[in-house]
């Protein structure tokens, strides 16, 4: 008789609880004109996922001039972090994050992931501000993966 396979199962992780450990008044400082920036870390321990169907990060940022923002996430099993311009499309209609301040922005990960890259360990993102002058916050941010285990 041939053995069955083990049956894939769908998983959904949420660094949700991350919205929590910011300050919601004053996030963490961004500080101006500094390269190495402001890093944030989920240390994902729980999550099961072994071939990735869907990778989103959200980040709230309050910033008087975003374009002067770069970040970068690091997945568990990058060898680099992916770098972010600021996405043309940066939420323009005004709506703000649960904080009630700062604009949020979810951002496709998969392209830039591998599918059957590992989830569990430290995700960490990094928003530095490259130019002098205009300063802010990264008010919150989350990570939601979906997949299989």
């Amino acid at each position: 008789p041939k053995a069955n396979a083990p049956e894939k199962i769908s998983f959904t992780c949420d660094s949700n609880t991350l919205w929590a450990n910011l300050a919601l008044s004053s996030g963490t400082n961004i500080p101006d004109n500094n390269t190495a920036g402001s890093a944030v870390t989920w240390d994902n321990q729980n999550c099961p996922i072994q071939s990735l169907t869907s990778a989103t990060i959200e980040i709230c940022l309050n910033h008087s001039l975003i374009s002067d923002l770069v970040w970068t996430i690091k997945a568990p099993s990058a060898a680099n972090p992916v770098t972010f311009a600021v996405p043309a499309n940066w939420n323009t209609g005004g709506a703000s994050c649960a904080a009630g301040t700062g604009r949020l922005q979810s951002i496709d990960l998969l392209p830039v992931l591998i599918v059957n890259a590992s989830t569990r360990g430290p995700w960490t993102l990094q928003v530095s501000d490259r130019t002098l002058g205009n300063t802010g916050a990264l008010m919150q941010w989350r990570i939601l993966l979906k997949g299989t285990n």
